[in-house]
């Protein structure tokens, strides 16, 4: 069966902090349901990065550094 829906998350970093651990759980969540969850980062990898990938949640930092362009 496919899954339900593809969900695409997207953050500014992947520091831990209220909104980055918010999308973790809700990203969770929603795996356990059965959709297709991606959550992208602009800035490089970090700590939220360590819990998705425990959790075999797919994400990828697009390197950015820095205060995204206006």
């Amino acid at each position: 069966m496919p899954p339900l829906l593809r969900i695409h998350h997207l953050l500014t970093t992947f520091d831990t902090g209220g909104a980055e651990m918010l999308v973790v759980a809700l990203a969770q969540a929603q795996q356990k349901q059965g959709h297709d969850v991606t959550v992208h980062g602009l800035s490089p990898a970090g700590a939220i990065a360590d819990r998705l990938s425990q959790s075999n949640i797919p994400h990828r930092g697009y390197g950015q550094r820095g205060a995204p362009a206006r």
